[in-house]
C-alpha cells in the first residue's frame, strides 16, 4: 500500500474515528431524537463523521507532534537531533537509501502510537458517560475498571512511541553517521 495512504489512515483517519465513535453511541443512546435523525439521514450522518473523523485525527497528530518536539528537546544533547535531522532531510541519493524507509515507517508508527492514546483517554472518559446515563449496576465497580484498562493503554501507547522516538533518533544518527553528513 502506498506510504502516503497508510499514513493517512493510521495516523488520521483511524484514531479519529476511534476518538470520536464512543461519543457517537452516547449521543445516540443518551438522545432518541438524535437516532430518529440519524436513521433518516444515515449517509448524510457517515459524510459528516467521515469529516469529522479526519479533523479529529489531524489534531490529535499536531498534539502528537507537540509531544514529538518536546522529546527532542529532551534528546537533543544525546543524540544531536537538529544537526541529524537537517542532514537527514537535506540528503539527496539516486536511490533511495533503505535506512529512509524504515525511518519513515517507524514515524507512521510513532504517530499512531501517540493518536492511539488520546483515543484511550477519550474512551476512559465516554465510558463515565455512558455508565452513567443508562444506570449502569456496580456503576463505580465499572468506571474503576474501564477507567483503570484505559489508563493502562495509555501508558503502554505513550512508552511505545517515546521508544519509537529514540528509536529514531538512533537510527537518523547512524544513517547520516554512515553517509558522511
Amino acid at each position: 500500500m502506498n506510504i502516503t495512504l497508510t499514513r493517512s489512515l493510521l495516523v488520521i483517519l483511524l484514531p479519529g474515528a476511534m476518538f470520536l465513535m464512543p461519543w457517537v453511541v452516547f449521543i445516540l443512546s443518551a438522545y432518541p431524537d438524535c437516532l430518529k435523525t440519524y436513521e433518516s439521514y444515515k449517509y448524510e450522518y457517515v459524510v459528516v463523521l467521515f469529516g469529522l473523523s479526519v479533523f479529529t485525527g489531524m489534531l490529535l497528530e499536531g498534539l502528537g507532534a507537540s509531544i514529538e518536539v518536546h522529546w527532542d528537546r529532551i534528546r537533543e544533547v544525546e543524540y544531536d537531533i537538529k544537526k541529524n535531522w537537517y542532514a537527514y532531510l537535506a540528503a539527496q541519493y539516486e536511490a533511495e537509501i533503505v535506512g529512509y524507509k524504515y525511518i519513515t515507517s517507524r514515524v507512521t508508527t510513532m504517530y499512531f502510537e501517540l493518536g492511539m492514546m488520546w483515543v484511550a483517554m477519550s474512551a476512559a472518559i465516554s465510558s463515565w458517560f455512558l455508565l452513567y446515563s443508562f444506570n449502569s449496576e456496580c456503576f463505580i465497580l465499572k468506571t474503576i475498571l474501564i477507567t483503570m484498562l484505559c489508563f493502562i493503554a495509555m501508558i503502554y501507547f505513550y512508552r511505545m512511541a517515546y521508544s519509537s522516538h529514540e528509536v529514531l533518533c538512533k537510527a537518523r544518527q547512524e544513517i547520516n553517521g554512515l553517509n558522511g553528513r
